[in-house]
């Protein structure tokens, strides 16, 4: 499955810096970790820490799946509910 039918395409808006000043004070910052990030309109989306600068942390808030194809493989056990499939 191609990434646009899937997770979606990596996007480069996704990857924000955040301030230090805008940080919880007994955050310390570790590449690779995840936050909890609060956006403007108040919802909040998962991300994780990419870099760290003097002044500001880089956060990329992308799904860990973004831009990477999907194959999914299944295995059908059961068919229930009805006589007749329609497929």
């Amino acid at each position: 499955m191609p990434p646009e039918k899937g997770h979606g395409e990596w996007l480069r808006e996704m990857v924000v810096d955040v301030k230090s000043r805008n940080l919880p004070k007994d955050l310390t910052p570790i590449v690779g970790h995840e936050l909890l990030v609060r956006k403007p309109d108040g919802t909040h989306v998962n991300g994780v820490i990419v870099d760290i600068k003097k002044d500001a942390i880089t956060v990329d808030m992308n799904h860990p799946l973004a831009g990477k194809p999907m194959l999914i493989d299944i295995e059908l056990v059961d068919i229930t509910g009805g006589d007749k499939l329609f497929f």
